[in-house]
């Protein structure tokens, strides 16, 4: 196999004949590193109906405020609302100290660890069967002009096969405002996958439908009363927030019914984009998380991935 750093403070790739991994190197202060600050970040982990949202961290990651949000349908081709998840606001964690980078802290019976890597990525690690996050802070936050004219690297983790290489390459700024977006995933077995996208702000009109998108600009039910509804109104005013207006494709080529959200950080001039791909799945299907049928027909987590400019 191969090893290479990427230039955008350490991202680890492993290429080898049957194996493809991806991780993150630590920033060398990540113990001593004030962390306090708003972030807004992509859910990870198949089978959540959670998919993204914020956090307020105070300087050590002890005392946190959160906002979530997933999507709630009646079915597959019907757009969906956008749902407020949270179930308590704010958390307070017990310190279980620092090593390595790796800050531990408990809550309950739970354990969570969470990084700070070079390019500022906050990475956090969910208790078992929880999944986990990767975040960034507000400040860093990417706008709708840095897609334009870029190439890109990067891994998609779908839930119906093996991690597979992607690159990406935008075009100019057009009418919507949205990006042209073209992608190619080599599939293994069979040809490789080229799919034409567009990426908008969540606060775009988006034309997709079958099902469309919700209307992102409204907060939901519950969301009012939240510390961060106060400089976050709704979920379109989250820095760093982006859709993909465009059908998708399953493995097969055909069209998919999975919708896209992004979330997209500068660093040095360069972009890290985290995305996750959600899809209705019902009481019939199989939770590949737990490899028990899912409780209830809704939206979940299908898939993540996660790109670097060249």
């Amino acid at each position: 196999g191969s090893f290479t750093i990427d230039d955008l403070g350490g991202v680890l790739f492993c290429i080898a004949p049957d194996e493809l991994h991806v991780g993150f190197v630590k920033n060398g202060n990540a113990c001593t590193d004030d962390v306090s600050g708003d972030y807004t970040f992509i859910r990870t982990g198949l089978g959540l109906d959670e998919a993204f949202g914020m956090y307020r961290s105070d300087t050590n990651f002890l005392h946190v405020r959160h906002s979530d949000f997933g999507f709630d349908t009646s079915a597959q081709n019907v757009t969906p609302t956008v749902r407020y998840r949270t179930g308590s606001a704010s958390e307070s964690f017990s310190d279980g100290s620092c090593v390595g980078g790796v800050r531990t802290r408990t809550s309950g019976a739970d354990t969570f660890r969470s990084m700070m890597t070079k390019s500022g990525l906050f990475i956090l690690d969910m208790p078992a069967g929880q999944g986990g996050l990767l975040s960034f802070k507000t400040s860093k936050a990417a706008s709708l002009a840095n897609f334009v004219s870029k190439r890109f690297k990067g891994i998609v983790f779908p839930d119906d096969g093996p991690p597979q290489l992607i690159t990406a390459t935008s075009g100019a700024m057009m009418a919507g405002p949205e990006v042209p977006l073209t992608a190619i995933i080599p599939l293994t077995p069979g040809p490789a996958q080229t799919m034409n996208l567009k990426v908008q702000a969540l606060g775009t009109q988006s034309t997709i439908n079958s099902p469309g998108y919700p209307d992102f600009t409204v907060a939901p039910a519950g969301y009012s009363a939240s510390t961060l509804a106060a400089s976050y109104a709704a979920p379109s005013d989250i820095p760093g927030l982006f859709k993909l207006d465009s059908e998708l494709l399953d493995r097969n080529g055909s069209p998919d019914a999975g919708r896209v959200i992004l979330a997209a950080m500068n660093f040095n001039s360069k972009l890290i984009i985290i995305g996750m791909n959600y899809n209705y799945r019902t009481t019939k299907d199989k939770n590949p998380a737990t490899g028990a049928n899912f409780n209830a027909a809704n939206l979940y987590n299908t898939g993540n991935f996660v790109l670097f400019e060249k």
